[in-house]
């Protein structure tokens, strides 16, 4: 019998839902063999491991051996598991088994006893046996012997076996109505295919789920549970944390069987809510507060759950997270779930730096700045799904230098004021991008997109045409801040930049910058408004952008969430402009007669429509006019033929032609043209004026005066000389630049040269020491007390060392008195030769019936308040 037989002579029938092993036991013990060597006369790998007879999968041989048994093909199909279902535990690689049924079937195994998730036998209501009830070894540890089917084939020591026959194994009774056999019956249902989910997700899920679970559940779970399963719960073994998968299944019938009725319908059924409420529970057994992951779950079991179990967990967990971790992993959606790619950077095209306006008045939340609501709800949006918990990878695709504690503060000011569907809100719309996109791309925007787009005569032009405020200043002007403030409009309502960003071309820069932004655009009548947003749409033409001017996700995705704020629309636009315009009401003062905030009445005034305009263009056109009139004269062909061959000046030009010296001006340096500054050319000997200048010390002003010319000739030619100029204004008086001779004294030098009331100073000093204390010599000099401390303070400063005691407080206190240091600066001062320094008449005191005054008259102070418009020095910190 060691060749293969075409088929074999001896043949048994499979009994239904046999195993494989089984069914080939009882074919070699009726050909006389063992199943070694009956797997050998087959012609088909030989093994001595029964699980692996469980879950051949090898196709091939299963219809060779269906044809050698004369059975139908396919037949053997039925009769094996997947091959994944027995390989993570080594126990549970050996079945469990019903000890009637054993005996109605002649010892013949079942497939789903060698299922892990089989513990109990609905036919005879009762918990499967797990070992022999006189070895203790779990059956089918080893290929069985050639005796009887049903019987134990275990080895015992000194090579016996026990023979135990199985079905003499004890009965673990259930009642009709054990919730161990409803959980037996939702299993056969899950095997079946008839649970709505897959069954491999959730027997995934038990598994991965129930060593945490041995550990967390206490006695008051199994309250309730047959006796049978409470005691075998209570004798399980332990499970340490970090046990592998599948670990859990060395325990008993009744211990597997206590996990999926506590927890099997729970963790993988349908009821979604139960489910999050128990892992809630049971969450906080071992912390007051929940993460993502339980406490205690071991991290490679966790990262082995389906997305269901991720989502429930999530869920479970949210009350507990971090605000802006509850928007990364969707915790407060049913669609939670963990992040897996970093979405923030393509989201981030589709968003606008500042909120959409809609949305904006939906969630804003009460006493909040709107402008910072908008920039940190729009870095919110990018958080959903940001698998990195630094808030800085996702922000800075949008908002590069935004605080992480704003979009905290956002979310925590929401929730305090009632809005805690606002996260929810959030995450719906980062999905809905995720998904639709958007028919605006926002980036492509921010980078083409610029403020010259709005040039100041675009600007004059659609003020003309409409009748409205220019905010102009002439032609020679820079933009005017009202240009500046329509430029910000048109950027921001194209691009929805946030404007507090320091790194914007447009940005502010100061909080009375913005407030001055808002109070203008707030100013635009409908039709200015309308005009800027018709010159929007020709500039995205321009670009070759064929997108919407302005867009906002659909509100209908948040429908059924309630949302504190009011609708855009929801407002009466005639009696807003009537308020606005009209009898020109402040924003605050129309939102409360109109029941609603500010920020609702700022966004409805660009829904307005305006009126057709029958008036006629007011004077602040007449610039524009003029303008639009010189771009068709004043060519540079004109200029060259009649500024250059025909030598007309630009004055002549401007009354020929009836319009503004000014505008001729602007158009001769458009067209190239530079304009002959003076009548005539001045001739200055450089040696002289590098002598005088120099040397001397002489303003450009006198010298120009004496050469005849304008001071900008004088500074002109200074350059063309190569001499460097001097700081305009008092940096170059003759005070300052003076210089003392070299023998004058150190200390006096300090206090004059470079200074512009130094003598004013010394000579202050000389007079207060005359005096017992700073007040009476303030009141004798004419000023407040407080001016000549600070004069002197500076004295002392420029000099570097003290100059005078000062009196003492007490009653009968010693009077002020000059120092050392002080006492020679007032020698010196006394010298006639020093005094001759001075600039003749100025800052040199008398004295007068101790009475000090100034040389001049003019120089007189204010003696109630220490000022003097013609000496600043008197009362100034100088």
């Amino acid at each position: 019998m060691t060749s293969a037989a075409r088929v074999l002579p001896l043949r048994v029938a499979p009994l239904p839902q046999e195993s494989l092993d089984s069914w080939l036991h009882a074919l070699s013990r009726r050909n006389g063999l063992t199943t070694d060597q009956l797997l050998s006369v087959l012609g088909l790998p030989r093994t001595t491991k029964p699980h692996v007879l469980v879950t051949w999968q090898d196709s091939d041989q299963l219809r060779r051996l269906e044809e050698l048994a004369g059975l139908e093909p396919g037949q053997l199909d039925s009769m094996v598991l997947p091959a994944d279902l027995l390989q993570r535990s080594p126990r549970g690689r050996m079945p469990r088994f019903c000890p009637p049924c054993l005996q109605a079937r002649r010892g013949r195994f079942r497939l789903d006893w060698w299922s892990p998730w089989v513990f109990a036998c609905i036919e005879h209501r009762t918990l499967l046996a797990d070992c022999c009830p006189t070895c203790g070894i779990r059956p089918r540890s080893g290929m069985p012997v050639p005796a009887r089917p049903g019987l134990c084939a275990a080895r015992l020591p000194k090579s016996n076996r026990c023979i135990t026959d199985l079905a003499t194994a004890p009965i673990g009774a259930l009642a009709a109505d054990s919730p161990a056999l409803a959980a037996q019956k939702w299993i056969n249902a899950v095997s079946a295919g008839e649970s709505g989910r897959a069954a491999a997700e959730i027997f995934n899920d038990l598994e991965m789920m129930a060593n945490w679970l041995q550990r967390t559940l206490d006695e008051s779970d199994i309250e309730g549970l047959d006796r049978v399963v409470s005691e075998g719960w209570r004798s399980r073994p332990s499970v340490q944390p970090g046990a592998t998968a599948g670990s859990w299944q060395t325990a008993l019938s009744a211990s597997v069987a206590a996990v999926i009725v506590l927890e099997g319908r729970v963790l993988a059924g349908q009821r979604d809510q139960v489910a999050i409420d128990r892992l809630r529970t049971l969450g906080r057994r071992h912390t007051e507060a929940l993460h993502v992951r339980p406490r205690t779950m071991d991290p490679n079991q966790f990262r082995g759950l389906s997305l269901t179990m991720h989502n429930r967990l999530l869920r479970a967990a949210d009350p507990d997270l971090d605000l802006t971790d509850r928007i990364r992993f969707r915790s407060c959606t049913p669609v939670a779930r963990l992040p897996q790619t970093d979405e923030s950077a393509a989201r981030a095209r589709w968003i606008p730096q500042m909120f959409w306006p809609e949305w904006t008045l939906r969630l804003l939340p009460e006493g909040m700045v709107p402008e910072l609501f908008r920039a940190a709800a729009s870095a919110i949006v990018l958080l959903a799904g940001q698998p990195d918990h630094r808030i800085r990878v996702a922000t800075q695709h949008l908002h590069p230098y935004m605080q992480r504690y704003l979009l905290g503060h956002t979310l925590k000011s929401a929730i305090q004021n009632g809005n805690s569907q606002i996260l929810e809100v959030f995450c719906r719309i980062a999905d809905y991008l995720d998904t639709e996109g958007s028919p605006i791309d926002y980036q492509r925007r921010r980078a083409m997109v610029t403020a010259d787009m709005l040039t100041e005569d675009d600007w004059l032009r659609i003020c003309y045409r409409t009748g409205t405020n220019t905010g102009e200043r002439g032609p020679k002007a820079a933009p005017t801040p009202r240009v500046r403030q329509a430029q910000r409009y048109l950027v921001q309502l194209l691009t929805g930049a946030d404007l507090s960003n320091p790194d914007h071309p447009l940005s502010w820069t100061r909080g009375a910058q913005r407030s001055r932004y808002y109070q203008a655009i707030e100013s635009f009548p409908p039709e200015q408004r309308r005009a800027l947003r018709d010159h929007g749409r020709a500039v995205l033409r321009a670009l070759g952008i064929r997108e919407p001017l302005t867009w906002s996700p659909p509100e209908d995705i948040c429908r059924d969430l309630h949302l504190p704020g009011p609708r855009l629309g929801d407002i009466d636009l005639k009696a807003v402009h009537r308020l606005v315009h009209v009898e020109n009401r402040s924003m605050l003062q129309t939102a409360a007669a109109l029941g609603t905030n500010h920020t609702h009445i700022r966004f409805a005034l660009d829904l307005i429509e305006p009126k057709r305009n029958h008036s006629q263009p007011s004077s602040r056109g007449s610039t524009w006019k003029h303008r639009e009139r010189a771009r068709t004269l004043l060519t540079a062909e004109f200029f060259k033929r009649e500024y250059t061959a025909a030598g007309k000046t630009a004055g002549a030009i401007a009354k020929e032609l009836d319009m503004p010296r000014d505008i001729v001006v602007e158009f001769a340096r458009k067209a190239g043209l530079t304009l002959r500054q003076s009548p005539r050319p001045v001739d200055i000997d450089p040696d002289w004026l590098k002598d005088q200048y120099v040397n001397h010390k002489r303003s450009t002003l006198s010298l120009a005066e004496e050469a005849g010319t304008e001071d900008m000739t004088i500074l002109r030619r200074l350059r063309q000389l190569g001499i460097p100029i001097r700081p305009s204004g008092v940096h170059s008086s003759e005070v300052m630049l003076a210089q003392l001779p070299d023998d004058a004294p150190a200390d006096i030098k300090k206090a004059v040269q470079g200074t512009l009331y130094g003598w004013f100073r010394l000579a202050r000093f000389q007079a207060a020491m005359e005096f017992p204390n700073l007040n009476l010599a303030g009141e004798a000099l004419g000023i407040v007390p407080s001016a000549l401390v600070t004069q002197l303070a500076r004295l002392e400063a420029d000099i570097g060392a003290p100059l005078f005691h000062r009196s003492a407080k007490k009653k009968n206190g010693a009077p002020m008195s000059p120092t050392e240091r002080g006492a020679e600066l007032l020698a010196a001062l006394a010298r006639p030769d020093i005094q001759a320094l001075a600039p003749p008449g100025e800052f040199v005191l008398h004295r007068e019936n101790l009475k000090w005054t100034t040389s001049r008259p003019d120089r007189i102070s204010d003696k109630s308040t220490g000022h003097s418009p013609k000496a600043p020095g008197q009362a100034h910190s100088e």
